[in-house]
């Protein structure tokens, strides 16, 4: 019978890691965070900044999608590395209603991935409703 091994537990809660090789050479690390980036409520019109710190040997790489659409707007969402602090960065530009949703990243390396989500909910302004809401009125 094969010896099933349990999943590897990440310090951080929130954070699973799936171990893609039975033996994991000395020196060498399955992908995990140091700091997960953290859920946002940000008004309309605002900028979303996720930041994540992940550690692993070989260094993994890091990957950001979301759940209900594509990430294929260079202007709208722009990946970088902060050397200095050691950050994957995830910015989204000038947010609508519609980029409500859970961003998933994850940190990948030949021995594993570990993952998790943050999720990012956007608030109407509230005065601009009221003046859309007022100029309603009047039309009537």
């Amino acid at each position: 019978m094969e010896e099933v091994k349990p999943p590897k537990k990440s310090a951080i809660p929130g954070v699973t890691i799936k171990q893609f090789v039975e033996v994991i050479p000395k020196g060498c690390s399955t992908p995990d965070f140091e700091r997960k980036p953290i859920t946002l409520t940000l008004q309309e019109g605002k900028n979303a900044i996720f930041r994540a710190v992940v550690k692993g040997e070989p260094p993994p790489k890091v990957i950001w999608k979301r759940s209900k659409k594509e990430m294929n707007n260079p202007d709208k969402y722009q990946m970088s590395f902060n050397g200095i602090t050691n950050e994957f960065i995830l910015q989204i530009n000038k947010l609508t209603a519609e980029d409500t949703d859970l961003y998933h990243c994850s940190a990948v390396n030949e021995y594993g991935e570990a993952a998790c989500t943050a999720g990012l909910k956007v608030i109407q302004d509230l005065k601009k409703e009221l003046q859309d809401y007022r100029k309603m009125l009047r039309k009537r």
